[in-house]
């Protein structure tokens, strides 16, 4: 089996990425377009494998929909009248389970059969409650192993009443809506138990909001007394729909930087996403207090493996619950979790709905076996750029949600904070800085070279205009060099200036180069 290694981190980095589109809210919006009046434009939507396979399969139902480039979709709305020639056939979906569970609805109000599979991963992941929830109201629809595949006889028109055991998933209760509008008379769905990522349902609203389509819930939210209703709506197409940025593929470099004391900046994620990975920061936040914790990640529980290792660190135990359904994921995700992170040497229990870490004294690398499993494989990749000696095996899996995951890691590792190195004359700080620049494969920058470029030798433009010019002068030069991938060498009288304290504060990584006083003396004799 193909293995990565991982590089480990030069030094702490201050960063920025694009994150690739949202899966969850690219494969609804596909469907929303495809479902309703007129062409739709998609931008941002990331060709991962979960959406790959849902565009397939919607073309094998004969759906008008195309890419124009890399991560730009065009649609064409409007369910196709007669069954495609491909109708009958096979609509592989590998491990995608939004794109299994979405499309099966799809199917049902598509004419022709479909039997929709998936790889040997999917055939383990339950779908049954979904189908009987289609099966009760008379659709010919079965999953002889409660899990994929599924036979479909589509063509359904007519809507009505429904109740639907949504406690294994929330993407049953997203894969009804996304459908109901275009039934005559709508769709009303009682929920006949508590709700799966209830925060996940409320993207699948937001989404269906912008195509036209209102969904009105009665009951308390994610309860097993929750009434959901969509009335029949000819939804329309807002012309361009863009994906944002994905909170989840976020959550690896949110936790790597949280340990490796470093700065990330996303630059397309929403503060106001509907995404419930958006909740990471407050985990984190969580993670940094004192004492034992328990930390809920029910709305959250694909960000367990990246939590556990900033659990890890801690000095205290920190309890995980709500991740029963980490179980049903692409593989027994709360087990395979527990095994890796116990492989690298944690301290990891198993419970009943999610895991117990306690305080750990050393932690060593290893090969990690994500079983296929992306979320896993990332964890991974995050604890090999702090510890040497991780490989991933399968690093491939990653193409699921992030294809250009490890490009995305290595792009932010190079995005070195600044290292400043500070002293006194002949303390030896400029000598030292170019060789750790070339070690350490920095650009080096010595901020008195600088000045003296510009406005020539410092003694004389000390004399001539004082130490408040120069420290001005110097602090200009040192914040227009300070960014990432630079070391720069700078005299210890650069932090008399407040504004040259607080930057470096803030934006780097300061060193102060001490010299006895006899060496600095004999230095500036020679």
């Amino acid at each position: 089996m193909k293995r990565r290694p991982i590089p480990t981190l030069r030094l702490p980095f201050d960063g920025s990425l694009n994150l690739p589109g949202s899966k969850s809210e690219a494969n609804r919006a596909i469907v929303a377009a495809a479902l309703c009046r007129g062409k739709t434009t998609i931008r941002n939507a990331t060709p991962c494998d979960d959406v790959r396979y849902l565009v397939g399969g919607l073309q094998a139902m004969g759906y008008r929909v195309a890419w124009i480039t890399e991560d730009c979709l065009e649609v064409e709305g409007g369910i196709p009248a007669q069954p495609s020639e491909t109708s009958a056939r096979e609509i592989f979906c590998g491990n995608a389970g939004t794109a299994i569970r979405f499309l099966c609805s799809v199917a049902v109000v598509t004419p022709g059969k479909w039997e929709i599979v998936g790889d040997q991963h999917m055939a383990k992941r339950p779908i049954s409650d979904l189908v009987q929830a289609w099966s009760s109201f008379g659709v010919a629809i079965k999953a002889p192993t409660a899990c994929p595949p599924v036979q479909i006889e589509g063509g359904l028109t007519k809507g009505g009443n429904l109740k639907l055991d949504a406690s294994k998933s929330g993407q049953y209760l997203s894969s009804l809506l996304l459908v109901a509008s275009g039934l005559r008379g709508g769709l009303r769905i009682e929920l006949a138990s508590e709700l799966a990522s209830a925060g996940y349902v409320e993207l699948t609203k937001q989404v269906l909001g912008s195509f036209g389509v209102d969904v009105k819930s009665t009951g308390p939210s994610s309860s097993s007394s929750t009434v959901i209703e969509v009335k029949e709506t000819q939804s329309i197409s807002p012309g361009n729909f863009d994906v944002e940025g994905d909170w989840s593929a976020a959550g690896c470099f949110y936790c790597l930087a949280e340990l490796a004391n470093s700065v990330f900046r996303p630059g397309n994620l929403r503060d106001d996403s509907l995404q419930s990975d958006r909740a990471l920061l407050q985990h984190l936040a969580d993670l940094r207090a004192r004492g034992d914790l328990e930390i809920n990640i029910s709305e959250t529980p694909d960000q367990l493996m990246n939590l556990a290792l900033v659990a890890g660190r801690r000095s205290a135990k920190t309890r995980f619950v709500g991740a029963a359904n980490l179980r049903i994921k692409e593989c027994d995700r709360l087990a395979i979790t527990a095994r890796e992170l116990q492989g690298i040497g944690l301290k990891v229990e198993i419970e009943e709905d999610g895991l117990l870490l306690e305080p750990t004294r050393q932690v060593v690398g290893a090969d990690i076996n994500p079983e296929a499993d992306h979320r896993i494989a990332m964890m991974g990749a995050i604890f090999g750029s702090l510890v040497p000696g991780v490989q991933i095996r399968d690093p491939q899996c990653v193409a699921k949600s992030y294809p250009r995951f490890f490009d995305d890691l290595k792009k932010l590792g190079d995005q070195t904070r600044p290292l400043v190195l500070l002293g006194m004359r002949a303390a030896g700080k400029s000598s030292l800085g170019r060789q750790l620049a070339l070690v350490l494969g920095l650009e080096f920058i010595d901020s008195d070279s600088l000045f003296e470029n510009e406005f020539d030798d410092i003694s004389q433009f000390v004399e001539q205009y004082g130490w408040p010019d120069f420290r001005d002068a110097e602090a200009k030069i040192i914040a227009d060099s300070l960014r990432p991938g630079v070391l720069i060498a700078a005299g210890g009288g650069a932090i008399e200036n407040p504004g040259t304290r607080k930057l470096l504060r803030d934006k780097a990584l300061v060193v102060w180069i001490d010299e006895e006083w006899e060496t600095i003396q004999m230095r500036l004799r020679t």
